[in-house]
């Protein structure tokens, strides 16, 4: 498949209307899926072919986990329309593994707390203690 043979693909570009029925959309608003919320002059489909292969995900892939998770980031649930800069492809920075698409904040707290369950139990139990 190639970015331009897919309606799918044109949805999550430039909001058009699909024409198939090939995944289940029930979860997400039609034409409100855009990982790539306001490029300016940058041109979309190079973008997202460069973070697909730095990545080493397929076009299929990428579809899959939008599908999967609702256009929304997998840690807060924020919907991609609801970015300004879509949702981002989130690593392990050890194994470079891809866990998933997240909003920038979702990613950037990950990385301010360098990757770390410990860490973050540790400020959710502070947050909770600070609560009482």
């Amino acid at each position: 498949m190639t970015p331009a043979d897919s309606l799918w693909w044109d949805e999550l570009t430039y909001g058009s209307q699909r024409a198939d029925d090939e995944f289940d959309y029930s979860c997400m608003e039609p034409g409100t899926v855009e990982p790539l919320c306001d490029m300016g002059d940058v041109d979309a489909r190079a973008v997202l072919v460069s973070r697909l292969s730095k990545y080493g995900l397929g076009f299929e892939q990428y579809e899959a986990m939008l599908v999967e998770q609702c256009a929304s980031c997998k840690i807060c649930g924020t919907h991609t329309s609801e970015t300004s800069r879509g949702l981002v492809i989130d690593h392990c920075h050890v194994t470079g593994k891809v866990r998933g698409l997240l909003c920038n904040a979702c990613n950037a707290g990950l990385g301010m707390f360098r990757d770390s369950e410990d860490s973050l139990m540790a400020a959710a139990a502070y947050l909770r203690d600070s609560r009482e």
